[in-house]
């Protein structure tokens, strides 16, 4: 067999045990709304300071934190966690389940009532109410 015909047949053979090895070999999964468990909120801000809120999400298992959209209009303070699920019917997920905490902040001016709202993957939302002044 020449080095090149030989060459060709590994990498060919290769890509066909990463394949078969893995549910998505060629991407990092499905793209998915985590679990926001926890939203730890200040009970008031006043109009001109910083809004901090903390989130608590949820992964483990065959889910992974991507990142964490915030959208601020006037009177709400929306959270949204994105995640990659890699589960499938060939992928065997650990039964662990694992939390990431992270701070969102939001730019003043604020509204009374700003209600911060958390997204969940059924649909629903969490919200929180924080009083401006």
């Amino acid at each position: 067999m020449r080095p090149a015909t030989r060459f060709i047949s590994s990498v060919v053979l290769g890509l066909t045990a990463a394949v078969v090895a893995c549910e998505d070999a060629f991407g990092p999964g499905r793209s998915v709304v985590l679990p926001i468990t926890a939203i730890e909120a200040p009970a008031e801000v006043r109009s001109n300071e910083e809004l901090v809120v903390r989130v608590t999400i949820q992964t483990g298992g065959c889910l992974s934190f991507a990142g964490l959209d915030a959208v601020k209009t006037t009177g709400r303070f929306t959270l949204t966690a994105r995640g990659t699920d890699s589960s499938g019917p060939t992928v065997d997920c650990p039964a662990d389940i694992r939390t990431e905490v992270r701070d969102v902040r939001g730019t003043p001016p604020h509204t009374d009532p700003m209600t911060v709202v958390a997204n969940q993957p059924d649909g629903t939302t969490t919200t929180r109410t924080v009083r401006v002044r």
